[in-house]
């Protein structure tokens, strides 16, 4: 598999947009022939998932009993998730395709991810991925179960403090408005605190959405009059996110439009020694396990 086309280009002025707006956008990152073999490889896996009836219901989406242990075990594994109800529509694949997919693996050992990561996050030098999902979004499904809420990603994967991570989201296909593009608002990560945790009981195998009490400015009471931007994204184009920024996406309202999207989280890992023992208990995603 062929991997990033020569348009990445991080100068000065790449790192400033980053640091002042909460993300960036990367133009045509990808060449045909990777942006045809990942998307192949996530339609072959969901439709193996289907077939053999593994599909499961996301916890993100519903309180169905198991959702939580089937999330908690997609940690180390390939696990197809729905909107739930009776669906068995794939919505989103995940969260170990970087290690158990051969295709995507590769994809994901190439240095330029690395590069990336260290080019715009201070602080961080051994970028490790924890976290890899498809997101699907498929046409005819509706809009409801195709829209993600606004959200902090550093809600569903928080690091330790001083620990930096950044998201990277690639569009395997055409993303605009009507098949569910990513709406950000522009420099939110350096206007509020980190107003929510999703927070997992591995013991109990449940986990449940806590916000957090004393931050005086918490964004989910001024999202309606937020300026929200839409992002129009070409296939191979990729978007890095802050932890803290403020973003995301309708649902996908064509019949026939399909809107695949590869997302990597990555944190450093200090050297590979201490991170595990620093790593937050409550998060979903635990790191044994990881190389």
């Amino acid at each position: 598999i062929n991997t990033f086309h020569p348009m990445w280009q991080i100068d000065a002025e790449t790192k400033r947009a980053y640091d002042r707006d909460g993300y960036v956008v990367f133009r045509n990152t990808l060449d045909s022939t990777t942006r045809t073999a990942l998307r192949s490889e996530i339609e072959t896996l969901a439709a193996s998932a289907v077939a053999e009836r593994r599909v499961v219901p996301s916890p993100f989406k519903c309180a169905a009993p198991g959702a939580a242990a089937s999330l908690f075990r997609s940690a180390h594994n390939i696990i197809a998730f729905s909107a739930g109800g009776t669906s068995d529509t794939v919505m989103t694949l995940g969260h170990d395709l970087h290690r158990k997919s051969l295709t995507i693996s590769k994809f994901c050992a190439d240095e330029t991810i690395a590069s990336v990561c260290r080019a715009l996050c201070d602080g961080m030098a051994s970028p490790v991925i924890v976290q890899s999902k498809a997101i699907l979004k498929p046409p005819g499904a509706g809009n409801r179960a195709t829209r993600v809420p606004a959200h902090q990603d550093a809600t569903f994967i928080h690091s330790p403090e001083g620990v930096s991570s950044l998201a990277l989201w690639w569009a395997l296909d055409p993303c605009h408005a009507e098949n569910g593009q990513l709406e950000v608002v522009s420099g939110s990560h350096r206007v509020y605190e980190l107003a929510e945790r999703f927070e997992a009981d591995h013991v109990r195998q449940s986990a449940r959405l806590v916000r957090t009490p004393d931050i005086l400015r918490p964004w989910f009471q001024e999202e309606k009059n937020l300026s929200w931007a839409g992002i129009d994204m070409s296939p191979g184009d990729c978007i890095a996110m802050h932890p803290l920024l403020l973003h995301r996406s309708g649902g996908n309202t064509t019949q026939c439009d399909t809107r695949y999207a590869l997302a990597l989280h990555l944190v450093d890992d200090g050297g590979g020694s201490t991170l595990g023992d620093l790593w937050p208990k409550t998060n979903w995603i635990q790191l044994s396990g990881f190389d």
